[in-house]
C-alpha cells in the first residue's frame, strides 16, 4: 500500500502538518521557510505518524548535482549489484569500488555523503550512468548464455532492452533521441542524438534533459528490468513506490514542467494490478501549480496562519489557487489591471489567465 495518512509535528518550522487522505499525486506549495523540504525529509525518515505505507520511499532532494566521471568498462563487472531505486531510497550515497589499477573516481562519488535538502546530491546522475552500463553488461551475459545453449542467437529472440528509455525520451524530450550504450576502448559511453542529428554523450546533455532522465529513471529502470527478466525467463517482481520530489522545476523549462506533471499522471494511471505509485512534490512552480487538480494541490502555511493548527491546507478552488500563485509571484496586480500583457512563458501564462477569467 502507498501512504494513506500522515502527521508530522515539531520538525523545524513545522508545528503540525497532517493529511487524512493522501492522494496519488500530492503537490505542496508555499513560501520559502515554511517547511516544504522539511516535510519531505520527515516523511523520508519516517519522523511522524505514517499510515498505510508498505512500499519503498524514493527521495530526490532539490540540489541534484551533475556528477561527470569516466565510466570504466570494469565498473559494471566488479562494482556493487544494486538498483537505482535502492540508492534513491537511501539517505546516504557512495560509489565505493574495489581498487582497480589505473582507474579512479572523483572524490565526490567515493566519499560517503548524506542525501539531504541542504547538500548537493550526486546520486541521481552518477547512479543513472552506472545502472545503464550494468544493463549493457547484464544483456551481454544473457546474449552469451543463449549462444552457449543454442550455438546461435535466433533473430527476434533478444528484445531491445532500451526500448523503455527510447519511448520515454521520445515522449518527454522531443528533439532528443536515445541511441546506445557503447563500449569505446576502456570506457562506456551513453549516446543520444539531438535535433541537428549530432551525437551527444550523457554528460553533455543540458541540465534540464539530464534532470528529467534522473527524476523518472526509477520507472525506466523497472521497465528495463522487466525486459531483462523476459530474456532470463524470470517473472518481474511487483513493487509499490512513493516518490518524494523536492523542486522538480529546478532545471525544467515551463513547457517541460507541463510534460512532467502530465507524465506523472500517466504513470499513476498505468500502474498494473498489485503495483502502486504515489508522488508527493514540493514546488514553487506556478506552471506546476496551475496544472494541478483541486484534489492534488495543498498549501503549507506558517503556524500563525493556520486556523485549526494544521499547516497543510488543501486548495479547493480556483480562487485559492490564484491566491497561492500570487503569494509565490509576490504580485499579480499587473494581470488584474486590464492592461495588455506580454506573454513570456507560453502555457504557464495561459493557465494563470484561465484562472483569472
Amino acid at each position: 500500500m502507498t501512504m494513506s495518512k500522515f502527521e508530522i509535528s515539531n520538525q523545524g518550522p513545522i508545528k503540525l502538518a497532517r493529511c487524512e487522505n493522501v492522494p496519488s499525486i500530492m503537490v505542496i506549495a508555499g513560501p520559502n521557510g515554511v517547511g516544504k523540504s522539511t516535510l519531505l525529509v520527515s516523511l523520508r525518515d519516517r519522523k511522524g505518524r505514517i499510515e498505510g505505507l508498505k512500499g519503498k520511499l524514493l527521495y530526490l532532494p532539490p540540489h541534484r548535482a551533475p556528477a561527470p566521471f569516466r565510466l570504466h568498462k570494469s565498473l559494471p563487472v566488479i562494482g556493487p549489484r544494486r538498483k537505482f531505486r535502492d540508492i534513491i531510497a537511501s539517505n546516504t550515497f557512495s560509489l565505493s569500488l574495489p581498487h582497480i589499477p589505473g582507474v579512479s573516481l572523483p572524490y565526490y562519488l567515493t566519499s560517503t555523503s548524506g542525501r539531504s535538502h541542504l547538500m548537493p546530491d550526486f546520486a541521481p546522475y552518477a547512479e543513472l550512468k552506472y545502472r545503464l552500463a550494468q544493463f549493457k553488461y547484464e544483456f551481454m551475459l544473457c546474449l552469451n548464455d543463449v549462444y552457449e545453449k543454442r550455438d546461435e542467437v535466433p533473430k527476434g529472440l533478444m528484445p531491445d532492452i532500451y526500448q523503455p528509455l527510447r519511448k520515454f525520451v521520445n515522449a518527454l524530450l522531443p528533439g532528443l533521441r536515445f541511441e546506445e550504450v557503447k563500449l569505446e576502448g576502456e570506457l562506456y559511453k551513453i549516446y543520444f542524438k539531438n535535433r541537428l542529428g549530432n551525437l551527444v554523450e550523457f554528460d553533455d546533455l543540458s541540465s534540464g534533459e539530464k534532470d528529467t532522465l534522473a527524476i523518472f529513471f526509477p520507472f525506466i529502470e523497472k521497465q528495463v528490468e522487466n525486459e531483462l527478466a523476459k530474456v532470463k525467463g524470470e517473472k518481474p517482481p511487483q513493487e509499490e513506490l512513493v516518490v518524494l520530489i523536492d523542486t522538480p522545476e529546478a532545471y525544467l523549462h515551463p513547457e517541460l514542467q507541463h510534460r512532467f506533471i502530465e507524465y506523472i499522471r500517466e504513470l499513476v494511471e498505468e500502474t498494473k494490478e498489485g503495483e502502486k505509485l504515489q508522488f508527493i512534490i514540493a514546488t514553487h512552480s506556478t506552471t506546476i501549480i496551475s496544472m494541478t487538480k483541486a484534489e492534488e494541490l495543498y498549501s503549507l502555511v506558517f503556524p500563525d496562519q493556520s486556523l485549526d493548527g494544521n499547516q497543510l491546507i488543501r486548495v479547493a478552488s480556483d480562487e485559492e489557487k490564484l491566491r497561492l500563485i500570487r503569494d509565490i509571484l509576490g504580485d499579480i496586480t499587473f494581470a488584474l489591471a486590464g492592461k495588455p500583457l506580454l506573454l513570456l512563458e507560453g502555457p504557464s501564462d495561459v493557465d494563470i489567465l484561465s484562472l483569472l477569467m
